[in-house]
């Protein structure tokens, strides 16, 4: 499971149902440790007695640096495993993998840019717009057959 992640860099290739699992799995996993580390927080309000600026205060003083680095880490790694399910994707459709990631989020600030310069940075329709865009990618994703562009499909 972890070279599905994080292997195959630059010539794995993930077929449709495969890469919707993997990322659930991964969003789930995310969410999973989101929740612990809010989990955790609570229960350490409760066993401070119950204060929430005091918990704060004393997990920054006695954990500030390194849990920041470690989120760091993690967040790193969760966000490069999702791009490298998103590229293994594309270039089981005929595209290549990283190449067209690189262009299509590119694409993506643009258009939020644009969106967002011509309604005033409204918070609503930028946030719509990066739902809609995202939701198109992700559906794209799931969709597209295998080797579509890559002209060998008869």
């Amino acid at each position: 499971m972890l070279s599905t992640y994080f292997g195959d860099v630059t010539s794995g290739r993930l077929l449709r149902l495969p890469f919707v699992g993997y990322i659930v799995l991964l969003h789930v996993l995310s969410f999973a440790l989101v929740f612990a580390g809010i989990a955790s927080l609570g229960i350490t309000e409760n066993l401070v007695g119950g204060d929430l600026t005091q918990t704060q205060q004393m997990l920054a003083e006695k954990f500030g640096l390194p849990a920041m680095i470690i989120i760091g880490i993690v967040f790193a790694a969760v966000f490069f495993a999702s791009l490298n399910l998103e590229a293994k994707r594309i270039r089981d459709m005929g595209l290549p993998g990283w190449w067209t990631l690189l262009a299509v989020w590119v694409i993506f600030t643009v258009i939020v840019v644009i969106v967002n310069v011509v309604t005033g940075s409204d918070p609503v329709i930028s946030k719509v717009t990066s739902s809609a865009i995202s939701a198109i990618g992700a559906l794209a994703l799931i969709f597209i057959p295998s080797d579509t562009f890559s002209g060998n499909n008869a």
